[in-house]
Parts: structure tokens; C-alpha cells; sequence
């Protein structure tokens, strides 16, 4: 008795999740689909699970197991092609510019969008096999990522290409979880997109600030959390990097308001403040900053009649000039040979006449 409270209950909050919501279920109702916390559902002729469901022995359908190589539902090799057949020409429209690319060379004064959808917890996606085609999602079947927390990068084929190169660089150090795309998704308004799970931006213009802010808020929101690759790498034309860490720890570690400095070879080392002695009978008796090992300590000064006579005549002002210099010196012909090859290299480099 108390099993079947806790599931009426448990369908109640799932219909008042339902009612509350005001997006699209993609493509079935929660009623369809297995409650949280019970996993199965029994059939509904309403909204029924797809044919491919599985089925237990009493007749109970589950969701279709991820990851696992079956010829008849998908095991990466089999009707690749029914969302996207390269070789069909309707389907390869999604890279093709069609349009004059001025038409969406963007506008600055065009504010960018960003919509949220409160997506319940009773909510899960339907797992469906590859001998199906999905109505309700763009061919390249994308959906399953942002179901793990991946952010996807839409941009339409007409788009200026600097940004869409700009827009793949900062997407690919931000996060591990991403997919970049071509679509005919985005209007010649705002012909860039980022989908995750629950949020979509839409903008016309490339601003790098905008993008890594919507990412570090809005990705990994899926209700899955896995960072996993599947089998499946049709078309697949660049592999996603890992930036942080498999689990994206640290979303936009190199940019975003977690920025790390850069500079020309890589992250900024942070300088170290070296003390300033001022004891005076350590100033007068070590060479004080010396010692740069670990241990150890600084070199001692030591008398005068300690060191060798050479060291007091050492020349420790301004390089001397040729005729200063003592020609039965090696200094003196090392730098006449320096002289001299310094010439030969301006005179090769004047015209020939």
C-alpha cells in the first residue's frame, strides 16, 4: 500500500511539473516516460514509448540503454545517413551558404538573446534508435549531448567567418562537453547560437564575454552528468580536447571571468617579492641574494688577500674602444675580427651596380 501512495504522489508532481512548464516536450508528456526515482513505466496508449523500447518479462517497457553495440537499434555503423546522407543534396543545404552572406554580416546594435526554459525533473529525453529519424531535432542529432551537459555551437553557413572561427576557438577552451556546427537554425538577425540543455543565446555579433558568461552559467545543466564518448563519429571532422578536466572543473579556465593572465609563450608566472636585507652585519659580511638553492645560504665575503690578484684589475666599466685596447691582447683581435665582419655584412647588403 505504501508503495502505491508514493507513486500516485509521485505521478502528481510529474502532471503538476507538466502543467507549470510552458516549453515542448521533445517529443512526449512526462506521463510517457519513466518517473524519478522509479525508472519504468507501464505502457500509455495516449503517448506511448517508441516500438524499440525495451520490454522486461512482465511487460513493462524501459528506456533504451545507452552505449551498448546492438546491429538493431545502434551500434555506430548501421543508417548513419538517415538524418544526414552527404550525398543528398536536401540534407547538405545545413553547409551551404544559399543567401547573400551581407545579409548576415550581423548588427552591433542587435542586443543578444538569451531564453530559459524550466525544464522539470520528470522530464528524460527518449533514447531512440538509428533506423529512426528525429522530426523534432536538427539532423545532427545533437540533442543527446546537451542531455550530458554539453553546450552546442550553432552557426549559419552564411555567417562572417572570422567569427565563426573566433566563436570555435573560445567554445573549444572553454569546455570538454561541446559541439560545433553548421545549421540553418539562426536568422540572418542573429546567425549565432549556443543550445544547452534548458537556455538558448541567439546573437548577431561576436562578443567573447557574452559567450563564456552564458557557458560558465548554463553549461552542465543536463540531467545527465557524463562526460563519456560514445561509438558514434560519422562525419566527425575535429575531436573535442579536453581544457580542464574530463568532468570541465574548471569551465572557461582560460578566459571568462576566471581568466588567467596569458602572455606570448603561455600564463603569466606571478612574480615573487625578493626581501630586502637590511641587516647591516649581514650586508657588510654576505653577498646577500646569492644562495639560489633551496638550502644553503648566501656566499661569504671573505678578505681581500683571499682572492686572486686579477680580480682587482678587471675592467668593469664601459666597453673599451678599439684603440683603448692592447693589440698584443686575444680581446683586442677577437674584436677586430668582430669589427670586420660587421662591415663585410653592410657592404654585402648595398646594391651592385
Amino acid at each position: 500500500m505504501h508503495r502505491w501512495v508514493v507513486l500516485v504522489l509521485a505521478f502528481m508532481l510529474c502532471a503538476h511539473a507538466a502543467d507549470d512548464w510552458k516549453g515542448l516536450w521533445f517529443p512526449n508528456t512526462p506521463e510517457a516516460l519513466p518517473l524519478e526515482g522509479v525508472g519504468k513505466v507501464k505502457d500509455m496508449e495516449s503517448n506511448a514509448l517508441p516500438k524499440e523500447a525495451e520490454t522486461n518479462q512482465k511487460g513493462t517497457l524501459t528506456r533504451i540503454a545507452m552505449g551498448i553495440e546492438n546491429p538493431d537499434c545502434d551500434d555506430a555503423k548501421h543508417d548513419l545517413a538517415i538524418d544526414f546522407d552527404p550525398y543528398n543534396i536536401t540534407h547538405s543545404t545545413v553547409y551551404m551558404c544559399l543567401e547573400p552572406k551581407a545579409d548576415y554580416k550581423g548588427d552591433y546594435n542587435m542586443d543578444a538573446i538569451i531564453t530559459e526554459h524550466n525544464v522539470p525533473s520528470a522530464y528524460v529525453a527518449n533514447h531512440r534508435c538509428m533506423n529512426n529519424s528525429i522530426e523534432y531535432v536538427p539532423t545532427q542529432r545533437w540533442l543527446h549531448n546537451s542531455e550530458h551537459g554539453a553546450v552546442i555551437a550553432l552557426y549559419h553557413p552564411c555567417a562572417n567567418k572570422q567569427q565563426v572561427d573566433e566563436l570555435k576557438r573560445i567554445v573549444k577552451e572553454c569546455l570538454y562537453r561541446h559541439v560545433i556546427t553548421p545549421s540553418q537554425l539562426p536568422n540572418k538577425d542573429r546567425p549565432f547560437a549556443l543550445v544547452t540543455w534548458h537556455a538558448t543565446l541567439e546573437f548577431s555579433v561576436l562578443e567573447k564575454t557574452i559567450v563564456e558568461n552564458f557557458i560558465e552559467k548554463y553549461a552542465l545543466k543536463g540531467p545527465e552528468q557524463t562526460h563519456r564518448n560514445g561509438q558514434y563519429d560519422h562525419l566527425l571532422l575535429d575531436p573535442a580536447k579536453v581544457v580542464s578536466t574530463e568532468d570541465d572543473s574548471d569551465l572557461c579556465a582560460l578566459g571568462g571571468s576566471k581568466k588567467k593572465k596569458l602572455g606570448k609563450l603561455g600564463p603569466v608566472v606571478e612574480k615573487k617579492v625578493i626581501p630586502v636585507e637590511t641587516d647591516t652585519t649581514r650586508l657588510v659580511s654576505y653577498v646577500c641574494g646569492s644562495n639560489i638553492l633551496k638550502q644553503g645560504e648566501d656566499v661569504k665575503i671573505q678578505p681581500d688577500s683571499e682572492y686572486p690578484e686579477w680580480l682587482w684589475t678587471m675592467h668593469v666599466g664601459a666597453p673599451l674602444t678599439l684603440d683603448e685596447m692592447d693589440p698584443n691582447t686575444k680581446a683586442y683581435w677577437r674584436k677586430l675580427r668582430r669589427m670586420a665582419l660587421q662591415r663585410n655584412n653592410k657592404l654585402a647588403k648595398l646594391k651592385k651596380f
